[in-house]
């Protein structure tokens, strides 16, 4: 029979453990929203070289049928048309600019106005290749980015695409 003085279990954890599981927590919160962020900016892009890809077939037909080519732009539903075919944007996207952003992206001199500067809301593209001129941007949900096509008026027409983080940058 044991007599003596018995110590208490002592319940909890140690300063140390404690520092341990946040560091790992902290580490494990940095990870998982840098990687969403990353997954956010690649499905931007991913919309922004679909549009490209529709702009650049729409220029194609034009030139293979001689007839002109349009694709319609809807800011209010964040969609837009081309033959007879219609595409949403994700609803985590829309057109857009964020506040204060100079543009146009090749020559940032005004600010920006309108989500989409070509006339009419719509890009055409005509049967001897030339493309109207103006700038579509898109943005995220919370502003943070922005993307845009544009095509610049000059003598030869040619879509160019553009990330904005706090400069454009071509793509």
């Amino acid at each position: 029979m044991d007599t003596g003085t018995r110590t208490p279990i002592q319940y909890g954890f140690s300063l140390i453990e404690l520092m341990v599981v946040l560091s790992i927590m902290g580490l494990f919160m940095l990870l998982v929203i840098t990687n969403t962020t990353f997954l956010h900016r690649s499905s931007m892009y991913a919309q922004l070289e679909q549009i490209y890809s529709i702009c650049h077939l729409a220029r194609q037909t034009a030139l293979a049928t001689n007839k002109a080519q349009t694709i319609q732009f809807d800011l209010l539903t964040n969609s837009y048309t081309w033959a007879h075919r219609k595409e949403s944007l994700p609803r985590s996207l829309r057109f857009g600019f964020i506040p204060g952003t100079k543009g146009p992206p090749g020559n940032p001199t005004m600010p920006i106005s309108t989500p989409i500067t070509f006339a009419g809301t719509k890009i055409t593209f005509h049967p001897d290749g030339i493309i109207q001129s103006g700038t579509l941007y898109l943005i995220d949900e919370h502003a943070t980015s922005m993307y845009a096509i544009s095509n610049a008026v000059a003598q030869f027409s040619y879509l160019r695409m553009y990330r904005y983080d706090g400069t454009w940058h071509i793509l």
